[in-house]
Order: structure tokens, then C-alpha cells, then sequence
């Protein structure tokens, strides 16, 4: 056997232990629920978002308002002009339309139902600076 191939079959056999390539889960996942066009000109959308430990939601507006439930874990939301709300299971919360939002999951993650009246022209949400 030759050099180079002895040297690919040692780094193959060193890899089988070990997953190629891992990938980390998305930060949170959106689970839709049920959208329905109403009141007219407007979508109602509903969501489960699940939230990994510690993740992010970057600050975003809604064309519209935001209504949220935390189902379980913990949740701070950040919304620009008023002090942090960590929020424990049970906890929920109403974010008017084109105000800058965003929230981070506690260290056990965290699972949201979200309700969302917004203009059915625009994107449900805009990343914010």
C-alpha cells in the first residue's frame, strides 16, 4: 500500500468516531400555526416559537402588533424605551405595531405562542438597527 493511501485511510478511520461537519441547531425555531387574512387588508398569524438556551431574536418591527404567552423556560424581551421584562411560564405580553423589540431565552431555552395582526402587505417582521 502506498503512502498517501495508507495516510487517507488513517484520516478517515480517525474521523468515523467523531460527526463530520456538526451543525449547531438554529438559535429558534418558528412553527406556524394558523394564518387567516382578517380583519380585512390585515393577516392574523399564530406561531409556536422555540427557543434554544441563551438564544437571540435580533431587534425587529411588526407592521402591526405582537401578541405573546410564554409557555415555558424563561424569556427577557427588550423593548426600546422601556426596561427589561423577564418573564417566567405564564408570563405574556402585547408589543404595538413598528416598535423595536427583541428578546433572549434563559439558560433552559424557552417556547412562546406569538399572535400577529399585521398589514398583509408588508413582511411579518423588519430587522431593526
Amino acid at each position: 500500500m502506498n503512502r498517501i493511501a495508507a495516510l487517507t485511510i488513517l484520516s478517515l478511520a480517525s474521523l468515523a468516531g467523531t460527526p463530520a461537519l456538526a451543525q449547531s441547531p438554529p438559535p429558534f425555531e418558528r412553527i406556524p400555526l394558523q394564518s387567516t387574512e382578517w380583519p380585512p387588508g390585515y393577516n392574523s398569524t399564530s406561531m409556536a416559537v422555540k427557543f434554544q438556551p441563551n438564544a437571540a431574536l435580533a431587534r425587529h418591527t411588526h407592521p402591526g402588533i405582537e401578541s405573546g404567552y410564554l409557555v415555558d423556560g424563561e424569556l427577557v424581551l427588550k423593548v426600546t424605551g422601556k426596561p427589561d421584562v423577564t418573564m417566567k411560564s405564564g408570563g405574556s405580553w402585547v408589543v404595538p405595531a413598528e416598535v423595536v423589540h427583541a428578546a433572549v431565552a434563559g439558560a433552559g431555552g424557552a417556547t412562546v405562542i406569538a399572535t400577529f395582526v399585521v398589514d398583509k402587505n408588508k413582511p411579518l417582521s423588519t430587522p431593526a438597527p
